[in-house]
């Protein structure tokens, strides 16, 4: 994964602070959500479902699809009614 200074690192086992406090801070929804869509991207990741992130947009880019389907999935509990 390249940061946005050039920097490359390796994302297989572990996010740097960096790459999750970016995250966090571009994430639109509650700390709740952004802790199960993380936990359900690194879920992903780890069983080679997705690939490596080739940089902070795709991060974030898969944070906010997870997050669409779980504000509008009826059984989820992060539901949005309306």
């Amino acid at each position: 994964m390249t940061l946005e200074n050039g920097t490359v690192i390796n994302v297989t086992k572990r996010f740097p602070p960096c790459v999750l406090s970016s995250a966090r801070k571009s994430f639109d929804g509650s700390k709740r959500l952004y802790t199960y869509c993380m936990r359900k991207y690194r879920t992903w990741l780890n069983q080679g479902a997705i690939d490596l992130p080739h940089d902070q947009s795709d991060v974030d880019s898969w944070l906010e699809s997870i997050a669409d389907e779980a504000v509008n999935n009826p059984r989820s509990v992060f539901y949005m009614y309306g």
